[in-house]
Order: C-alpha cells, then structure tokens, then sequence
C-alpha cells in the first residue's frame, strides 16, 4: 500500500505523457494526410484549427513547421526524462518543462475558444493531458524534494532496467499506432456530387484543377502516369476550379469546357504547358487552332453562357467541398490535398488493386489502451517495496 502511494503520481505523469504522444501522433498523421482524414471530418473543428495560423510556427530561417511535430517531439522526450528521473534535481527539471507545457495547452484552449472559434478534440486530448502531468510532475517533485526515502524510492524505481525499456517501447508503439491506422482508415462515404461523377465499373480519378496552378501543372503528368499504368480500368474527370489569383484560370478553364470531349484530354495537356502569358482570351483560339479545333465554335462558345456557367458549376463544386486549395484530387473514395504525388501513386495503386483494409479507431484507441495497461502492471509490479535503505544518510 505504501508503494502504491508513492508510485501513484509517477504513474499519472506517465500515462498522461502517454496519451499525448498518442494524440500527438494523430495529430501529426492528420497535418500529413489533411485531404484524406483518417481521424477528423473535412468540416470538423480540427480542420479548422488546422487551417488557421496558429497550427504552424515559422522558424527564424522561413522554414514551416507543424505544432504536431513539435509537440510530438516535446511530449516524448519529456516522457522519456519522466521514466528515468531519479532525484530531486531531475524531477525539478521535468516539473518545470512540464509546467510549461502545461502553461502552453492552456494558451492553445484559449485560442482555440476566443480567436479560432472551434475546438480540435485531438488538440484537447494533447492539452488537457499536458494539465495533468505538470500537477502530477510537481507532486513528484515537492515529494522528492522534502523526503529523502521517496527520492531513494525513485532511484530504486529508475534502477529496474525491465521497466525503464517498457516504458520507451510502449511510448514509441503508442506513438506509432496512429501512423498504422492513418494508412487504412475507415473511409468516410465521398459526397453526394462526387459519387454522381463516377463511373461504375471503373476507378474514378475526380481533380480540381486550374491550369495556372504550378502545383496543378505538376501534377497532371502523375495523374497521366496512374492512368495509363491501369489503363481502362481508371477515368480521369476534370472540373475546374479556377482561382481568382490566376488571372489565366477562368480563360483557360472556358478553353478546357469547350473543346469536344473527345479532345479534352489534349487540349488539357497543351495548357498546362502553355506559358501563363498565353491563357488569356486572344491567345487561348491559337492553343485550339493548334489543337485543329474549329476556332470559330471554340470562340463563340468561350463568349457563351453554357461555358461560364459550367465553369460556375465546377467552382460551386469545389467550394462545397471545404477543400483547403487546388490541386484538390479524388482517387475512389481516397482524397489528396495538394501537390503530393507519392499519394496519388499510392492510392491510385491501392484502389484499382481492390483496397479493402480499414481499421477501426476504436481498435487503435484498445490497443493503447492494452499498452498503458501492461505498463502500469509493470511500473507496480517493479516498485521497490522497501527504498528506505537506499534513502541517503
């Protein structure tokens, strides 16, 4: 029983450390994968959180770096410090960092209450966790500080080799489970218009695209690669959304919608080729002519309205969708937000072979569950019963 009370403290710094390695780690998946989510909805308030400026911090030399990444990075080595800690001076440090971390989350909470307006439950889980280990940290301390046999009970707890490893691996299974279930999550059904877009029988590839975009530009060769490695088994459909950043979007959108559908394809090719100088609306007839389209039907219908209200339609589309920006890709039911080609590759791969694994977060949330359950037993079970021997003279 007195080993119970002694260990009690230690072991809620650790599992609070614990469980915010875990939502960390989410966190950090979710950032890397936003237009796929494997952990929050598109119009969720961790999206929103996400998307605001408070969910990055940008260093002295420009580079953009994730508060996942750097809380994952400071919340499992302040477990680490946590496990190994064995007096006074040390348990002082990991106090104060906690403290401070602690300091942090309640500032995070604030923000997400009264300037971002939205709440991120995985953010939550990460603060509210940072809260409890700095008061369980600080009892730890003050403990260590005034009794010399709880310092040397510490020590003795520290000395047990088995559960100072456990504790590291667990806390890196932890951390890792998320990585596992952000790969096959269970995919949330596409939305009404997408699914209107695809072709049975086939893998539908949808992409929201404005030919200016340079990331756009980049990645319509990786689409056309995923094409034609699977041949008839995928489509491709575009739809435009242009940005208003771009001032050769919209002619070049219109130039797209009102080629035949049977050369769609090729005039795609040709603007995102195209220098930007040449998407405007006195250029764009050369790009058809060149495609040997009839310039007059070309011209009569980019000064139409069955153009620009498709073009309208597609940009409402996009709009609906919550998207962060173009381009803006569906491979199935797989979303990819953004420039990523190995995501492209990789669903497209995925899809078109049958994916059929999903795993289940509460599966994911048992097994951390199991993880912290086999430590705490451990963390019990090594204990030193009697560390009065050891307390110093």
């Amino acid at each position: 029983m007195v080993a119970m009370r002694k260990v009690a403290p230690i072991l809620v710094l650790r599992l609070a450390l614990l469980v915010a390695v875990l939502a960390c780690a989410v966190l950090f998946v979710e950032y890397e994968n936003a237009g796929d989510p494997a952990f929050c909805g598109a119009g969720s308030g961790c999206m929103a959180v996400r998307r605001s400026m408070f969910s990055h911090i940008v260093l002295y030399d420009g580079t953009d770096v994730s508060l996942p990444v750097l809380g994952l990075c400071a919340v499992a080595g302040l477990l680490a410090l946590a496990v190994v800690a064995r007096d006074k001076s040390q348990t002082f440090f990991v106090a104060a960092a906690a403290a401070g971390g602690g300091l942090v989350a309640l500032v995070l909470v604030g923000i997400q209450a009264f300037v971002i307006g939205a709440f991120c439950k995985w953010c939550l889980l990460v603060d509210g966790s940072m809260v409890v280990a700095a008061v369980a940290a600080a009892l730890v301390h003050s403990q260590a500080a005034r009794d010399p046999a709880y310092e040397a009970f510490l020590l003795g707890l520290s000395q047990r080799r088995v559960q100072v490893v456990a504790w590291l691996a667990g806390a890196a299974i932890v951390g890792g489970l998320p990585f596992l279930w952000g790969e096959y999550p269970v995919l949330s059904p596409l939305p009404a218009a997408i699914e209107r877009l695809s072709v049975p029988g086939k893998v539908t590839i949808v992409s929201f695209t404005d030919f200016e975009c340079p990331f756009c530009r980049k990645l319509a060769p990786v689409l056309h690669e995923v094409q034609e490695n699977w041949g008839d088994r995928v489509v491709l459909v575009r739809r435009m959304a242009p940005l208003s950043i771009h001032p050769g979007a919209l002619p070049a959108a219109l130039a797209y919608v009102c080629a035949p559908a049977a050369s769609r394809e090729d005039m795609a090719r040709r603007l995102y080729a195209a220098p930007p100088t040449m998407l405007t609306r006195g250029a764009l007839p050369i790009i058809a002519r060149d495609a040997g389209l009839d310039q007059a039907a070309f011209e009569s219908c980019m000064d139409g309205a069955p153009a620009h209200d498709q073009v309208a339609a597609d940009r409402a589309l996009f709009d609906s969708l919550d998207a962060q920006g173009v381009p803006y890709t569906f491979i199935g039911p797989r979303a990819v937000a953004g420039f990523n080609p190995e995501a492209v590759r990789k669903y497209g791969a995925r899809v078109t072979e049958g994916e059929q694994l999903s795993l289940h977060l509460s599966w994911m949330l048992l097994a951390a569950l199991v993880v912290a359950a086999l430590l705490t037993a451990l963390t019990l079970r090594s204990a030193p019963r009697d560390a009065t021997r050891l307390a110093p003279a």
